[in-house]
């Protein structure tokens, strides 16, 4: 049985909803992080101490931790998922692609741009198959925003063919 538990959040598919009740349920510590820049300015032996990740670390995080982890995930019909996610970039500012989806006038705009296309095309099963180095893409991603590493990880598509997808 495993003991750790990994609600890989993909995003705009109730996270919240499903984090906070797993954030209820007796003997939970949770790690107090949902992003992997987040998660990577927590002292390592502490991560330890946690048996609830909650968050955006898609599918290497068993790998960072070095332990395997009972997984959980929640998947949306994709078109729901899409429109969610511009919409949700066009509210908050502190999005990396806010201000270029402001300039936006459409949906269609936003899913044809090729900046912003890999946070809709196939991202569900991208989320799900990613295998990336975490420490390349620290080292080769262009900083200067707050969310650097998540536009690095999000919006770089993956090395992998659509059928193998």
């Amino acid at each position: 049985m495993l003991n750790k538990i990994y609600f890989h959040h993909i995003p705009k598919t109730a996270g919240t909803t499903v984090t906070q009740f797993l954030q209820s349920q007796p003997n939970q510590k949770h790690a107090p992080a949902h992003l992997w820049s987040e998660l990577l300015a927590l002292p390592r032996e502490r991560l330890a101490e946690y048996n609830l990740f909650t968050g955006h670390f898609y599918r290497p995080l068993h790998r960072f931790l070095g332990e395997d982890l009972a997984i959980i995930v929640f998947v949306r019909n994709p078109i729901d998922r899409a429109l969610s996610h511009f919409e949700h970039v066009r509210r908050e500012v502190s999005h990396y692609f806010h201000d270029r989806v402001a300039r936006h006038n459409s949906f269609l705009e936003f899913i044809l741009d090729p900046v912003t296309r890999p946070l809709v095309e196939n991202f569900q099963v991208r989320a799900l198959a990613a295998q990336f180095d975490l420490e390349a893409i620290a080292g080769d991603a262009v900083r200067g925003h707050r969310f650097w590493l998540e536009r690095a990880i999000e919006a770089t598509p993956i090395r992998v063919g659509e059928d193998e997808l």
